[in-house]
């Protein structure tokens, strides 16, 4: 039997894991010190085999929980190869929002790209794109998004990127993590208005049942964008208030 296959056996009745207490168990069945059971724990993160969901809270990956990953398109990969061209030292973060087909229960065909970055350069990027015959829209003006922007095939949303934005790396594109999505579909209620009302409690609902959501950092974003009692309020019914 290997490592994981024992520690999964250990707290295979945990639905959540203290550090503390998988430090103990390390101390005590392997005579690990703290620096090597930070390097395992790293390895076992990377592979999925624990899930961080809070500080000092982990989760086992067979417990149900998966995590929330967005694919990398055509387009998006170009987008990210021509603002990497160009800035190759600033973040963005790009997806589409037929993702969240994932977790509503009414199906969203009218799907869009969001793509994020400094407010300095929104412009700037805007006619960025224009010159690659892209279908940019600039966020400020929501009546323009709502009149025009589903009269095109591929329509991007290009918008400001909130300071330590939680982003992901697939396929070599920056995406929101999972936690940045359900904190900015309730934040920007204009652009993300075909997912509010019950529809945005099914999301939460379905996010935090199967997916791996980290409260932490859900919530230290939520604080970035100025709605945190609203997001607590949202996920009270699926997490314990000790929890938050």
């Amino acid at each position: 039997m290997n490592r994981a296959t024992q520690f999964r056996n250990h707290f295979s009745r945990y639905d959540e894991i203290p550090l503390k207490e998988i430090y103990d168990y390390f101390h005590e069945q392997e005579n690990l010190n703290d620096d090597n059971i930070k390097v395992l724990l790293s390895r076992w993160t990377a592979r999925n085999i624990l899930f961080r969901v809070k500080k000092g809270i982990y989760k086992l990956a067979d417990k149900g929980y998966v995590p929330f990953r967005l694919s990398s398109d055509k387009l998006q990969k170009q987008m990210a190869e021509l603002f990497c061209e160009q800035y190759p030292e600033l973040k963005y973060s790009v997806w589409n929002t037929g993702a969240l087909n994932r977790l509503t229960t009414h199906q969203h065909f009218n799907s869009f790209y969001v793509f994020e970055t400094d407010a300095d350069i929104l412009e700037s990027v805007f006619y960025m794109f224009k010159e690659w015959n892209l279908d940019v829209f600039m966020l400020y003006d929501g009546d323009i998004l709502q009149r025009y922007m589903y009269n095109v095939e591929n329509p991007i949303v290009i918008k400001r990127l909130v300071s330590r934005s939680p982003l992901v790396r697939n396929d070599g594109v920056l995406h929101p993590a999972l936690e940045k999505v359900l904190v900015d579909i309730c934040s920007d209620r204009t652009l993300f208005d075909f997912v509010q009302g019950t529809e945005l409690g099914n999301i939460y609902a379905n996010a935090l049942r199967s997916y791996v959501v980290n409260i932490t950092k859900l919530l230290s974003y939520a604080d970035r964008r100025k709605i945190r009692p609203e997001i607590e309020s949202i996920i009270m019914p699926f997490v314990t208030k000790s929890k938050i």
